[in-house]
């Protein structure tokens, strides 16, 4: 009897074998692939450092020290002459003149009819930008040359350390430019009135 059994159950467990033998040679998906999961590629746009938030700390320490009502020092206009300055001398030839228009706000209205008109003089010249060009700019030093609170006029030297970098981020040079900082009280307020590159060193 147990023979019996044993015989039917080898040829049940044959025949399943069979029936699977069936359907992995006539229905099974071969092809069928197991999803590919491409892993995410970040991409990092280079820009001059410290460009993004100097327009934003210009505009903190101007509201917080250089309000119309309140009696500006030197110290006020130094760290706004360093910061208008690194700002000012960061850049990227593909960016469209940002950091010029980012500061207008900080400008007298004589220097922003200069910027409005340099900005548009250069980027009507449509001059070829397919490979990269930028400066970073950070100053180390500032010397007051003039300040009359009440003339509402002074005049500011910052020495800038500069980074040229062509095409690669690793093809690049540093050099030392001062720059020269006036500052006028228009409306009550301290805004820049000119700013003049100095000879490279």
């Amino acid at each position: 009897m147990n023979r019996k059994w044993i015989g039917i159950a080898i040829i049940f467990l044959g025949f399943i074998f069979l029936i699977g033998i069936v359907y992995f040679l006539f229905f099974y998906n071969f092809n069928k692939q197991a999803p590919i999961t491409v892993p995410e590629v970040k991409t990092e746009t280079k820009q001059p450092e410290t460009v993004v938030t100097k327009a934003v700390e210009i505009k903190k320490t101007v509201e917080s020290k250089l309000t119309p009502n309140r009696d500006v020092n030197k110290e006020d206009l130094i760290r706004m002459a360093a910061l208008f300055s690194e700002r000012y001398g960061s850049f990227s030839n593909q960016s469209n003149y940002q950091n010029i228009i980012d500061l207008k706000i900080f400008m007298s209205q004589k220097m922003q009819s200069w910027a409005d008109k340099y900005v548009k003089e250069n980027i009507e010249k449509k001059t070829d930008n397919s490979i990269y060009y930028g400066v970073t700019a950070k100053a180390v030093a500032q010397t007051v040359e003039a300040f009359d609170n009440a003339k509402g006029t002074a005049k500011i030297l910052v020495q800038m350390q500069r980074r040229e970098m062509l095409g690669a981020t690793n093809n690049a040079s540093s050099f030392q430019q001062d720059i020269k900082i006036s500052f006028v009280k228009e409306n009550g307020a301290w805004k820049v009135d000119e700013a003049y590159w100095q000879e490279r060193k």
